[in-house]
């Protein structure tokens, strides 16, 4: 299996990836943000869904 996206996989703005998780449904990188990206509790980890056909990251969930 080629992975294509993984040469053009950038991290979010604001964030630093730190390990990927993998779903039934599709496979998540878990990012975590710095101040700008806290919400009102302070948690700053975040899901981020990795679409494998573009290598496009787009923010799902709270990352526990």
């Amino acid at each position: 299996m080629k992975i294509r996206w993984a040469k053009y996989l950038q991290k979010p703005i604001d964030f630093e990836m730190l390990y990927f998780q993998e779903f039934p449904d599709y496979i998540a990188i878990v990012c975590e943000g710095n101040k700008n990206q806290e919400d009102k509790y302070g948690r700053n980890r975040f899901n981020f869904k990795l679409n494998q056909d573009s290598g496009i990251l787009d923010k799902e969930d709270l990352a526990y």
